[in-house]
């Protein structure tokens, strides 16, 4: 806990400036979700909804992170975060995100009457939504380990 008082989260500023809209609503609680993501590596929590709970319910981790446990960053802000931090290409981006699609979608299954099948809509957004969150993990943590060496450079 100790390497969240130390860290100087500074050396972010430059790096998170353009990922952020001038114009708008300010966003003013970088430094505290960074410092979550930090706490969260630490302490081995890999659900961010499940991360953000355990903070609002322990208040000492909660002032660490730089809030009161009724003013954490939610998991939508979490989840932004990371989106803003994903350093890729639009373009690079676009094309991957057509390539999980199927070329040749496969013939629909005929239901009976006033059946409609839900589970199979479902089934197939799980299965885009945890194809990329396969790919943006590895990014943001090779991002946490970067963090992780300045960190351990303070000592």
């Amino acid at each position: 806990m100790s390497k969240l008082y130390i860290l100087d989260l500074d050396i972010l500023k430059s790096l998170l400036k353009p990922r952020f809209s001038t114009t708008g609503k300010p966003s003013n609680q970088q430094p505290e979700i960074s410092r979550s993501f930090i706490l969260t590596s630490e302490l081995h929590f890999s659900n961010i909804s499940k991360w953000i709970e355990f903070l609002k319910a322990t208040p000492i981790l909660s002032y660490a992170v730089g809030g009161s446990p009724s003013n954490i960053p939610g998991v939508g802000s979490h989840y932004d975060f990371i989106t803003r931090l994903w350093l890729e290409n639009y373009d690079v981006e676009q094309e991957r995100q057509n390539s999980l699609h199927p070329f040749k979608k496969k013939p629909r299954k005929k239901f009976g009457k006033n059946r409609w099948s839900w589970w199979t809509t479902l089934h197939s957004t799980n299965i885009h939504l945890d194809a990329r969150i396969k790919v943006s993990k590895f990014n943001f943590i090779s991002i946490l380990e970067k963090l992780a060496l300045q960190v351990a450079q303070f000592k």
